[in-house]
């Protein structure tokens, strides 16, 4: 999660990770000290440790959440290390760690699926609730940075249909009514084939909203082993995390092996797996 954190951020990680280690009185900092320093410096804040929601609004956080995870996942291939619903005192319900993509140029392409992506939760809302005077503010901020992506498409790099390779910023004479209109013409595409990609993997997303409510969080080898049991086409093998299963002299592990084969298609199953199965057979 901390790729992309240049020499000064990983510093100030640490010294977090670090004051928590003295706060909670001990001698080593460990992963969960770092973890919890991530959180605090991504939210602004602290987990809650005890908080009062309803049903209802925990059912809402865990569709909005999974819906983020799982454009991030599928449309961006970004890495999902952690999705969770456990509410921050900075006033998140919920949040989902993602590692955005290395390199230093983005295409119209890669713009429009972030906007996906922060259009993840509120779709995903909408098609638990069926009724979009019934969807919540909890897009606000979402719906701040998908603004921020489309206005920057539209104005600054040249990627309107409407106005071509010009920088509106430049143009103050220009009828703001004209952007605004294009603005919200992509807007309402990029937010409709969020909500049809969603739809298509309805049965994975309502699968994560259930475990999201069992367990409250799901780090990056359980979204990938459920991204896999519904896995598709779209899917790419490199894309996933498949837990490590080499201890082939422990039942429980061969155990665990043959569960996770049941849940990838064999063109997703990696070479090493493939190679253990066969030289098995044969010594049948």
């Amino acid at each position: 999660m901390t790729r992309g954190f240049s020499g000064a951020d990983l510093a100030n990680l640490l010294n977090e990770a670090a004051m928590l280690t003295a706060f909670r009185d001990k001698d080593k900092t460990s992963m969960q000290e770092i973890d919890d320093a991530l959180y605090r410096i991504l939210t602004k804040g602290d987990k809650k440790k005890s908080f009062d929601r309803s049903q209802d609004d925990t059912e809402l956080t865990a569709w909005h959440e999974a819906g983020h995870a799982i454009v991030s996942k599928l449309v961006t291939k970004q890495i999902v290390n952690k999705v969770t619903i456990i509410p921050s005192t900075s006033g998140a319900g919920g949040i989902t760690f993602m590692e955005p993509k290395e390199g230093s140029y983005y295409s119209k392409e890669d713009l429009e699926n972030m906007v996906k992506v922060s259009y993840g939760g509120r779709a995903a809302e909408y098609i638990l609730l069926r009724d979009e005077s019934k969807v919540t503010t909890g897009a606000s901020n979402d719906i701040k940075k998908a603004t921020n992506i489309i206005m920057a498409m539209l104005g600054s790099y040249g990627m309107s249909e409407k106005f071509g390779l010009l920088n509106l910023e430049k143009m103050s004479g220009l009828n703001q009514e004209y952007v605004l209109k294009e603005a919200k013409e992509v807007s309402n595409k990029l937010y409709k084939e969020t909500i049809g990609f969603l739809e298509e993997n309805y049965d994975l997303l309502k699968e994560m909203v259930e475990i999201l409510i069992k367990k409250e969080t799901l780090d990056e080898e359980e979204v990938d082993a459920l991204i896999l049991k519904h896995s598709s086409n779209q899917v790419i093998e490199d894309n996933i995390k498949i837990p490590n299963f080499t201890d082939t002299n422990d039942p429980s592990q061969e155990k665990k092996k043959r569960g996770i084969s049941q849940l990838i298609p064999d063109k997703l199953i990696p070479d090493l797996i493939k190679r253990d199965n066969l030289a098995k057979k044969k010594e049948d």
